[in-house]
């Protein structure tokens, strides 16, 4: 595996400061698990994706507890994978739900915009 500097963005063109996937994360994950590490992603992302659909529900119902909760849970996952970007997404979804701050729609598109990034680019590398 090798990793550009600057990954483009997939929804602008342009290229991105921090690639969507941590390669050294890739790389430490494959020595330990070795082909497992495959199984390892596609759990990862089928997670992702139902705690993002959870996470859209909660926003729509105003449950802020239940928002927070997911995007701790989806912060600590994506950083075990090395998908730092969307980690830090989702930890500014949970701080703005522990201080009570409006949730904006906009960050928890750019979370699934992120993600369809983060899965595109693990199918690329794995």
């Amino acid at each position: 595996m090798s990793l550009c500097p600057a990954t483009p963005d997939s929804s602008s063109g342009k290229k991105r400061a921090t690639p969507p996937v941590d390669i050294a994360v890739l790389e430490e994950l494959r020595e330990i698990l070795g082909d497992e590490m495959r199984e390892l992603l596609d759990g990862f992302l089928e997670d992702a994706a139902r705690l993002l659909a959870e996470a859209r529900e909660a926003l729509e119902m105003d449950a802020l507890d239940r928002l927070m909760a997911l995007s701790h849970q989806m912060k600590s996952s994506s950083a075990s994978v090395g998908a730092l970007p969307l980690s830090d997404i989702m930890r500014r979804i949970e701080r703005a739900c522990a201080e009570g701050t409006d949730i904006e729609h906009e960050l928890l598109a750019e979370a699934e915009s992120e993600f369809a990034v983060v899965a595109k680019r693990f199918d690329e590398l794995c």
